[in-house]
């Protein structure tokens, strides 16, 4: 589902170069990781900042939106400037066995716009997995649910979004999906005990 979703995004893009199955795997490993480290995020804040520092949800949220965007802008910036130095190097070496300039051609300018595609992948992806914490705890701070509802919501929703993302990733991999999710959940269920010990709960 993931990569046919990233293969639309980079069709309608109009993204059609020699490469292109290269940097489809290069935006679906951007999306995974990105994807589980804002899960992580969420994860860390929701108990550390609830269980461990009993902070409320007006300081939850604007924790997690804060660490969020920050990661965003850092991935887009950082995977723009690498993919457009590693795409721009592949150019150059595609002019030196041609002996051709390359520059300002269709196949420069596809290189150049998967570069941003990759970027936008990269930041979207921890906003995405990190959306269903922030949705509960909004939720929370305007008054419509209480604060210990939306954490517990907020965190087994993460903990689905984690499963989902190791089904994914093994059906990727060609291998049993459920070990991936299992792998995952577990990871979670790992960063919840080290997160409740150090908050002393």
């Amino acid at each position: 589902m993931i990569g046919w979703l990233l293969e639309e995004l980079f069709r309608r893009a109009g993204v059609k170069i020699v490469a292109k199955e290269e940097v489809l795997n290069v935006a679906r490993r951007y999306f995974f990781i990105n994807a589980f480290d804002g899960l992580m995020i969420s994860l860390g804040v929701l108990l550390g900042g609830h269980f461990g520092a009993h902070i409320s949800s007006r300081g939850l949220l604007f924790a997690l939106m804060g660490s969020v965007i920050a990661m965003g802008l850092s991935g887009f910036f950082g995977a723009y400037i690498s993919e457009r130095a590693e795409r721009l190097k592949s150019i150059k070496e595609i002019e030196n066995q041609i002996h051709q300039d390359l520059s300002g051609t269709r196949y420069e300018n596809q290189l150049m716009k998967a570069s941003v595609l990759i970027a936008l992948v990269d930041a979207i992806a921890p906003v995405l997995s990190s959306m269903p914490a922030i949705a509960f705890l909004t939720l929370s701070f305007i008054g419509l649910i209480d604060v210990h509802v939306s954490v517990y919501a907020a965190l087994l929703f993460s903990l689905a979004l984690l499963v989902f993302l190791g089904y994914e990733l093994g059906k990727m991999a060609g291998e049993k999906p459920l070990i991936y999710s299992l792998a995952l959940l577990f990871l979670g269920m790992l960063l919840a005990f080290i997160t409740f010990v150090l908050g002393g709960v």
